[in-house]
């Protein structure tokens, strides 16, 4: 990692140890830097391989033995995180993850070792830190239309950049350990099943490749499957400088003179990584062919960094998340004055009742500033319940920067802001999270209604909380000026009700 920050960030005065972790399908990934101004010094990297891919079952169940494996991994990295505050640690989990059905299970017991919470990112997500981070390693020139592709255990990534930032991005159901599994059944190797594989990643690519040859200037491959094919093709003189189409098919014939990869001997291929180089190999072959790479430059930063440089920019407060929801709330024309109202009010209210209802601030805070920030975008389709909408655009929006868990939190908030609530905004959430996360959505909902005039002028509203009940105590003079929005507040007597919170309206 270079100690220098990408351009659009700049460090606090003061010191801070932030760390980044990469839950990978193929290797979990930990790097923790002191951040100054003068730059990013790393402290400590470590990674080890836990193949969490290859613990997934036909059904999409994570095998005991792997997920063992797994929360021992990182039994040993929650020594070094525990320690550091909430907030300066950003785990992430991508593909395996996303696919493997007792992920929450996993995640639970994850954080518990942790003791961080641990977010599971979707694919464009991932494809912008990985993005992020080997820009931070390896920065393009102002201008320089950059393609990286990057292979993961479970997925592969694609993206057209220009500069520093993201243009296009696919993330490919193929990877290391996947294709490996799929196409070289234990183990076996035969020519037939490399091209199988080959024919397959083909397969996937087909579906852009076509309109993204002859749009960049230069590529790269990141990961720990490119860094060692890489490594590989210079130590055996394969093919010239790079990752080329000709060192690629040097390093298949080498590899198919073998018969298992358990018998896998070729100089400068590690022990750990030759049970899953056939099928990378296959994906990279497939990549150079269906994209007219002549060749491919290896990383030297990769999906750690990305995450720990986003990580940087929220302390230095360049939050990517804040500026996708400005940049999604002004492409749907939301009137901005109206939601600010909703959000300061409704933040409000949480402050007032944080503390007697234990919603954590550092949980809640974010996502229902955003939740107000975006309620009324549906809207933008029709004001015939736009509040479903808008529930729907945010769940399937790609909000960089975005954990899947606040998406969902934002768009269950959204939802439930107005009309009779649908409970199953929150169904596959856990029984204490519900409860929480409709309390949170109550205040939003009175927000909403304290503004239903859309008045410049904030309501000087107090909330108080005690177990099921809520309390708001308004001034009598605000109270007689403005009876369209009482008039709201009181009908929503019977809506909360539902929603598991009593509510007292106190004018005097």
């Amino acid at each position: 990692m270079n100690d220098v920050l990408p351009a659009r960030t700049s460090p606090s005065s003061e010191r801070e140890t932030l760390a980044a972790l990469d839950l990978g399908s193929n290797s979990f990934h930990l790097v923790i830097a002191r951040v100054d101004a003068e730059g990013v010094h790393v402290l400590d990297e470590r990674r080890e391989m836990v193949r969490l891919a290859e613990g997934l079952e036909a059904h999409g169940t994570l095998r005991r033995p792997v997920e063992r494996r797994a929360l021992a991994c990182l039994e040993r990295f929650g020594a070094s995180l525990r320690p550091l505050p909430r907030g300066a640690v950003r785990v992430v989990g991508t593909n395996a993850l996303r696919k493997a059905r007792n992920a929450r299970d996993f995640v639970r017991r994850a954080e518990a070792l942790l003791g961080h919470p641990i977010e599971i990112v979707s694919g464009a997500e991932e494809a912008r830190l990985t993005y992020l981070g080997v820009a931070s390693g390896d920065a393009p020139r102002p201008g320089e239309r950059r393609l990286l592709i990057d292979i993961g255990g479970g997925s592969t990534e694609c993206i057209l950049g220009v500069g520093t930032d993201v243009r296009s991005a696919h993330s490919l159901f193929m990877g290391c350990v996947s294709f490996t599994e799929r196409f070289f059944p234990h183990g076996r190797i035969k020519r037939k099943h490399f091209e199988s594989a080959r024919n397959a990643a083909l397969a996937e690519l087909a579906t852009f490749a076509e309109g993204w040859r002859g749009r960049f200037d230069q590529a790269w491959g990141s990961s720990g499957t490119m860094r060692a094919i890489d490594a590989i093709l210079t130590t055996n003189k394969w093919g010239g400088a790079g990752i080329t189409p000709e060192g690629v098919a040097l390093f298949a014939d080498a590899i198919l003179e073998h018969r298992d990869v358990g018998e896998l001997r070729i100089e400068g291929l590690a022990p750990e990584r030759a049970p899953v180089i056939p099928g990378g190999l296959a994906i990279v072959s497939a990549a150079l062919e269906a994209l007219s790479i002549p060749r491919l430059r290896a990383a030297r930063s990769a999906m750690r960094e990305g995450i720990l440089y986003d990580l940087i920019g929220r302390h230095a407060d360049h939050d990517v998340r804040e500026a996708s929801i400005r940049s999604f709330a002004e492409r749907h024309g939301v009137d901005r004055d109206q939601a600010e109202r909703v959000q300061a009010t409704a933040l409000a209210l949480l402050r007032d009742v944080s503390v007697p209802w234990r919603l954590d601030l550092r949980d809640y805070g974010a996502p229902l500033r955003w939740a107000a920030m975006l309620h009324e975008i549906g809207q933008s389709l029709t004001y015939a319940g736009y509040h479903k909408h808008g529930a729907y655009l945010v769940r399937n929006a790609t909000l960089a920067g975005l954990a899947r868990e606040d998406a969902i939190r934002v768009s269950a908030l959204i939802g439930l802001h107005r009309r009779r609530p649908k409970l199953e905004y929150v169904a596959g959430l856990e029984r204490g999270e519900q409860r929480e996360l409709l309390r949170v959505a109550a205040l939003l909902r009175l927000g909403a209604a304290l503004h239903r005039s859309r008045a410049a002028i904030r309501p000087p509203v107090r909330a108080f909380a005690s177990g099921k009940q809520l309390e708001l105590r308004l001034p009598r003079a605000w109270a007689d000026s403005h009876a369209l929005a009482m008039g709201e507040v009181h009908a929503e007597r019977e809506h909360l009700r539902r929603m598991g919170v009593k509510l007292r309206l106190v004018v005097r």
